[in-house]
């Protein structure tokens, strides 16, 4: 804490000195004293009301500036810091800001800059507060964060702490996020404003009950928001062969857990890059071989969002991240879309359309078997999130023979899709099948027949719904 040399003198209990009415009265108090015997209550008098004058001025000082109020012999640094210490009592008065100090480097800040609003403009930075000790009491702190990364406030070191709930040693200030500190002497500097002090201490509401009853978060989700996945007009094309793809969306919900707390995202566009890892590629292990799940993923504390590669050859990819090779600081996400990858590591040329993947034609059987509910891999075409599949079935035979091949999900005709037909000697025939579900994971169900001959049954995917 600031101390003040200025000592009031005469100020004791029975001090010597004039009583006030005597005082009052005094004949020198007007002309001053002249020649003769000097008597030392009426001095003590005049000495006392002076001193304690000036030492109140001191502490006032020292109260509102922070600093110390030397007896040294000289004034400047006094008349200084008196400017200081008036210009700190009128904004605790008034409210008013002692100015706009604008930053984009780390900086240690000063006692005497209390009560200024520093505007951030850099990339991720730090700011030091000055020590509690140095600060008076009631100095305030303003900061907002215009920068293009995230934003720490921190303590000098020394025992010194933020409080806002909590005790701590910094605060991080998001992208357009605010914050205000006041120091309150000790050790301790309160969050008193911003948009950050929300973050840190959320507003507690109940839960709704009336139609005009605020509604609780947990109610907004389930009433307003939708599920964690949900994404309008999605979009990613690959042209031909490539570690690298944009990703699109108008508006993205992610989550951290299903049926947590979610967020939307809006104007989402990304580019993605296999053959790296984190942030923006994959999120570990080597180069993918199979089928890719992508997810858009989310720092809430930053509000920043990004994008991530998982191997999902030979799983069901999850709606929210599962893996434990999130980027730090990321904690919720969405899966996007589910797509091919070549022996390069490299997506194949494809489309995606919200859940919809199209991919280059994939021949799954072409056969003469004749097949009675028999189950068919089309692991080659389409990944474990596939749940429906589109593409041709083809027929031809030697001979004039009715046949028939059919597609379904299962041994009943849950989803089935038949092609029959009466053809001629040397005749073949080739037509669309869309949306077959797919019950079980990169399996669907076939049957095939002829009344004569040996016919050649082929099958293709062309595209897949996850």
């Amino acid at each position: 804490m600031a101390t003040n040399d200025f000592l009031p003198f005469g100020g004791g209990s029975g001090a010597n000195v004039l009583s006030q009415s005597a005082y009052a009265a005094l004949a020198a108090r007007t002309n001053g004293f002249s020649s003769g015997v000097a008597k030392s209550p009426e001095l003590n008098k005049v000495w006392r009301q002076a001193s304690i004058m000036a030492s109140s001025l001191a502490q006032f000082i020292s109260d509102q500036s922070g600093q110390n109020v030397v007896d040294d012999g000289t004034t400047a640094t006094i008349i200084n810091n008196l400017l200081v210490a008036i210009r700190a009592a009128n904004r605790s008065q008034l409210g008013n800001y002692a100015g706009v100090t604008a930053l984009n480097a780390n900086t240690t800040l000063t006692a005497s800059q209390a009560g200024q609003v520093f505007h951030w403009y850099g990339a991720a930075g730090v700011l030091t507060l000055p020590s509690v000790a140095s600060a008076a009491v009631g100095s305030c702190y303003s900061f907002c964060n215009y920068g293009s990364n995230t934003l720490t406030v921190q303590v000098a070191s020394g025992g010194d702490f933020i409080y806002s709930g909590s005790s701590q040693s910094s605060l991080t200030i998001p992208v357009n996020g605010t914050l205000e500190l006041v120091s309150i002497g000790g050790s301790q500097f309160d969050v008193v404003g911003g948009s950050t002090q929300l973050r840190l201490n959320p507003l507690q509401v109940g839960s709704a009950v009336g139609s005009m009853d605020a509604v609780q978060l947990s109610q907004g989700q389930v009433m307003f928001a939708g599920p964690i996945g949900t994404a309008s007009n999605l979009k990613m094309s690959v042209s031909i062969a490539s570690v690298t793809a944009t990703v699109t969306a108008d508006e993205i919900v992610v989550g951290a857990s299903l049926g947590g707390q979610t967020y939307k995202l809006s104007g989402y566009s990304k580019v993605i890059d296999i053959s790296t890892v984190g942030a923006g590629g994959r999120d570990t292990g080597p180069g993918i071989s199979g089928y890719v799940a992508i997810y858009a993923i989310y720092n809430p504390t930053s509000q920043i969002s990004n994008i991530l590669a998982v191997n999902a050859t030979s799983i069901v990819a999850p709606v929210v991240y599962g893996g434990s090779n999130m980027p730090a600081g990321y904690t919720a996400s969405a899966l996007l879309t589910v797509v091919p990858t070549n022996a390069s590591g490299q997506f194949l040329a494809l489309d995606v359309r919200n859940r919809d993947i199209y991919i280059p034609i994939v021949q799954i059987f072409n056969a003469t078997t004749i097949l009675t509910n028999s189950s068919v891999s089309i692991s080659a075409a389409v990944p474990q999130n596939a749940v429906s599949i589109s593409g041709e079935l083809a027929i031809n035979i030697a001979v004039a023979a009715s046949v028939q091949i059919i597609l379904k999900a299962d041994s009943g005709t849950v989803g089935q899709q038949a092609l029959t037909y009466t053809l001629g000697a040397s005749q073949a025939l080739l037509t669309n099948y869309a949306n077959v579900p797919v019950r079980t994971p990169q399996t669907v169900i076939a049957t095939t027949s002829t009344t004569a001959g040996t016919p050649t049954f082929a099958m293709f995917i062309s595209s897949y719904r996850i």
